[in-house]
């Protein structure tokens, strides 16, 4: 249901070696001007001119000095792209062309994961929650593009180029810890390979959060992101304080919402569900995805007035691959090899890694860091100073004293980072995946009415003829505000009342059906409108009324300050303007207690 949030921004990224190099003449340079070198690449493996010229090329254009471990030389950096390029055409593609270009995407995707790294810290989010966001944003961009352009096969040997420019290591110590990475597909889970890639590139870029800044809505909001709901519900909790519930009740509340919002999977699964909470002046939130075989889905209560929807079910999406690996996202798969650590890869042998059984040492990492600096000061109270004034190379021991903790009270089965991570992404205004939400932005059709009296507690619907099942409709708004009364009394500790405001059904075919509803003390009103996500020369041809989604909110107020001097059907046919001449069907439920 969902895309690969930042593919185009990569593709542009993948496209600029053109504009950026004149990559025909310097090819040739190299072949012309240092015949040697080409000699050179030949003789370790590559099979011609073209081929040497490209991997020559990447070494002394693409990945600059920088990006190698210190004291790395011109020629060590050129025989380990040499042999990068070897491993790449013998396990990945055929084409150096290829590979040359898969390299400059990566430089460029690592910078981008740097810089993007050092935003979030700025910004006041920790640690975890950050590489969750790196990896959903730019990671899996990365690999979809990869597996595009490579076509298909193990990600193992792009993963490895990736993680060695983010950690600023050699390419051909990765190779050993990535050769089991099955290939890029929504249906494979790589979240075992792509935590520990940026688990130990965090420890290359240490960072400490900003305290003095707070993003936007995420201290305030509340979110349960459920990955799976089976065979078991599997979820994580952010800023939810449920410490007299056990795992076992937080889940019977899960499953109760879950089945209660299932009830119209067989006509047009709910998708969308947004709720006023006037007493706090905040909103409730449901996001699902009805068409997975897991059923995911988030519930957020939020000060913040809109989420974009196809960002959620994109996230959405990541989360319910990887809901197994979180349980244990320490254990690794079948055969999988252990990636060496940041000292082992530092390593000034670059041809091999050196695996030692000593643990690394704060004092060794450091070295690495301040190219070699410390402990080689002849001046021994300069080192000493150095020692004492350096800063700590984990920050996990100060988020424990103040925010991670608090906010684990709640007792889940799935990291707290993960829920985290997609609050912030959500409702911080970010922008770190800037997508327009096409599941609730376009053009509906009104193809009814509906009206929900408190006090009789009966459900009237006025409908179109063809509008398929607007019973299901009914019975779901029906019971709608006890059933989330009751979520939120268990989770938040909470009565208080709701009032649906919005919910967005899509079915299998990409109808799309939403409920626009507003509310007052005697009375729920809502419209009901339908489209398929088409231009607007399809409608027209079919005459329909067509209006935004902005528009059939209006004209829901205005139903509902009708009603208090007008009858249901004139109050309809004077707002809707003539959208319901034809005829309708009309029904009334009975109000049924949710089960």
């Amino acid at each position: 249901m969902a895309e690969t949030p930042n593919i185009e921004v990569l593709r542009e990224l993948l496209n600029k070696i053109d504009s950026e190099f004149d990559l025909e003449s310097r090819l040739n340079r190299y072949i012309s001007v240092t015949p040697e070198l080409v000699e050179l690449a030949k003789n370790s493996g590559l099979s011609s001119d073209l081929d040497a010229a490209r991997a020559l090329f990447v070494s002394d254009f693409v990945v600059s000095a920088s990006e190698m471990p210190a004291n790395t030389s011109d020629e060590d950096r050129r025989k380990i792209i040499i042999d990068s390029f070897l491993k790449g055409l013998m396990d990945r593609n055929k084409s150096s062309d290829k590979l040359m270009r898969i390299f400059f995407l990566a430089m460029k995707t690592s910078s981008l994961i740097r810089r993007t790294d050092l935003f979030l810290a700025d910004r006041g989010l920790n640690r975890e929650p950050s590489l969750i966001m790196l990896k959903d944003f730019y990671i899996e961009p990365y690999l979809s593009l990869c597996s595009e352009f490579l076509g298909k096969g193990s990600c193992g040997w792009e993963l490895s180029i990736l993680s060695a420019l983010l950690k600023k290591t050699f390419p051909t110590n990765e190779f050993e810890f990535f050769t089991q990475a099955p290939k890029y597909s929504p249906d494979e889970d790589l979240s075992y390979y792509l935590w520990n890639m940026l688990e130990t590139y965090s420890e290359s870029q240490l960072l400490t959060p900003n305290t003095q800044i707070v993003i936007p809505n995420v201290e305030n909001t509340s979110t349960a992101l459920v990955g799976s709901s089976k065979p078991e519900f599997s979820f994580s909790f952010w800023n939810i304080d449920t410490p007299h519930s056990s795992l076992k009740d937080n889940q019977n509340a899960l499953e109760f919402l879950h089945k209660y919002l299932g009830k119209t999977d067989n006509s047009r699964p709910l998708v969308y569900l947004r709720a006023r909470i006037p007493k706090l002046q905040q909103q409730f939130i449901v996001v699902r995805n009805p068409f997975s075989d897991l059923k995911p889905f988030i519930i957020m209560k939020t000060p913040a007035d809109e989420i974009n929807l196809s960002e959620a079910l994109t996230i959405l999406g990541f989360r319910s691959r990887e809901a197994k690996s979180w349980r244990d996202i320490t254990k690794p798969p079948k055969k999988a090899k252990k990636q060496p650590s940041v000292s082992q890869n530092s390593t000034s042998t670059p041809f091999r890694s050196q695996k030692s059984e000593v643990p690394e040492e704060k004092k060794s990492f450091f070295s690495k860091i301040f190219g070699g600096l410390l402990g080689k000061s002849d001046d021994k109270g300069t080192s000493q100073s150095l020692k004492e004034d350096k800063p700590k190379p984990k920050i996990e021991s100060k988020k424990k004293k103040h925010r991670d903790k608090s906010r684990q009270k709640g007792n889940s089965n799935l990291p707290y980072f993960l829920s985290h991570a997609l609050t912030a992404s959500l409702v911080g205004d970010l922008q770190l995946f800037e997508i327009f939400d096409t599941y609730r932005e376009s053009k509906y059709a009104i193809q009814g009415s509906l009206e929900l009296d408190y006090q009789t507690k009966k459900t009237k619907l006025i409908t179109r003829k063809k509008l398929d099942s607007p019973q299901a409709i009914g019975e779901l708004v029906n019971g709608l505000d006890s059933v989330l009364t009751t979520i939120i009394k268990h989770f938040f500790a909470e009565e208080i009342h709701v009032i649906p405001e919005e919910i967005l059904f899509v079915s299998k075919n990409d109808l799309r059906t939403i409920v626009c509803l507003e509310s007052s003390d005697d009375r729920l009103v809502g419209t009901i409108g339908t489209t398929f996500v088409k231009d607007v020369v399809d409608w027209r041809s079919k005459e329909e009324n067509i209006v935004q989604r902005r528009t059939l909110r209006m004209r829901t107020g205005q139903l509902l300050q009708a009603r208090r001097h007008t009858p249901l059907d004139e109050a309809i046919n004077r707002i809707y303007q003539g959208a319901l001449d034809e005829e309708v069907d009309e029904m009334t439920l009975e109000q049924k207690s949710a089960k």
